[in-house]
């Protein structure tokens, strides 16, 4: 079985093409748990399988086995994964051009307005030479929380940074597992192992429990983070927490706990919650730079909820094959 090590901000994955195999999921769960340890010593794995409605279809493993709805950083690798191995199963929008002819085009390729600003903004950021070529594509993706649209940028033949769309925030209580009372959870008191947090719960994809401090050095986010994730009684099914910093009202820091990983490097959706969060408690614009220890990614929140940021190849690798067959993904 064949695995491309992958990482967005430092999530860490192994992402696995089966779209022309017969290996089964838990099948190659099994293979990297024999090769990495249980749990993972990666924060998930990444299953590419074909798609009847979609580009392609992912499921999404977390590093102790259990499965994700939804993973930003996960996605990424998976936008760079596709473009760079088979590009011919996404969209091909325009190029190969310069920069500035892209930016030029722009407002011609009949894209969203906000996806539209986004991306030029994406250029803006990114190092580029004279004689780049630049490709803009889309792929859209079947997860388990839905299909995704995603925006990419390949330079010189490879992906370098992905915009994907994660549709709005759900916000409404009765549509999210958690047992607090109300329309909507924003800045609401809850107090889990001897400590009370202001905390907004918002749904994107995943659970996320948002929670804005003062100074992320003060919180110890092994023990506060998982005291809030496993509080079943308001949380049946755990949630990812996510402690937030307002830098400026364009820029954020956070630090997060994700059920079945722990404490990570970065969490993309984390990241778009807590600025979705911040927008709608007053604390910062709808469009933010979000700090995490493995890099920053950029949110914008509109008529949709766009994630953006890099993704990165480590190495690629293969592994006897695994017995079981067939496709459970």
């Amino acid at each position: 079985m064949r695995y491309t090590h992958m990482h967005g901000c430092g999530n860490s994955f192994y992402v696995i093409d089966a779209r022309d195999s017969a290996i089964a999921d838990q099948a190659a769960l099994d293979l990297v748990r024999r090769n990495c340890g249980d749990p993972f010593d990666l924060d998930g794995v990444v299953m590419i399988h074909p798609s009847s409605v979609a580009s392609i279809r992912t499921v999404i493993y977390n590093s102790d086995g259990s499965r994700a709805p939804m993973c930003g950083n996960g996605v990424r690798c998976l936008s760079k994964f596709v473009i760079d191995h088979t590009p011919e199963a996404t969209d091909h929008l325009f190029g190969p051009v310069s920069v500035g002819q892209l930016s030029r085009a722009m407002p011609r390729l009949g894209l969203p307005n906000q996806v539209s600003r986004v991306l030029l903004k994406s250029i803006l950021q990114t190092n580029w030479c004279v004689d780049d070529k630049v490709v803009l594509g889309r792929l859209i993706a079947e997860t388990d929380s839905g299909l995704k649209t995603h925006y990419c940028l390949s330079q010189n033949g490879a992906m370098i940074w992905a915009t994907v769309s994660l549709a709005p925030a759900e916000l409404c209580l009765a549509r999210l597992n958690c047992t607090l009372e109300g329309a909507e959870a924003l800045d609401r008191e809850i107090c889990v192992g001897g400590q009370c947090y202001d905390v907004s719960v918002i749904g994107l994809g995943n659970l996320h429990c948002v929670v804005f401090v003062d100074d992320l050095n003060g919180i110890d986010v092994g023990v506060q983070g998982r005291a809030i994730e496993t509080c079943d009684r308001i949380f049946p099914d755990s949630v990812n927490v996510h402690f937030v910093q307002v830098l400026a009202p364009n820029h954020l820091k956070i630090r997060s706990w994700e059920r079945g990983a722990g404490a990570t490097l970065a969490c993309g959706t984390g990241s778009c919650a807590s600025v979705v969060a911040g927008l709608r408690t007053g604390r910062c614009a709808a469009s933010v730079r979000v700090d995490q220890p493995g890099g920053a990614i950029h949110v914008d929140v509109g008529d949709d909820v766009l994630m953006s940021g890099p993704a990165v190849t480590v190495c690629e690798g293969e592994w006897a094959d695994a017995k079981a067959v067939g496709n459970d993904g």
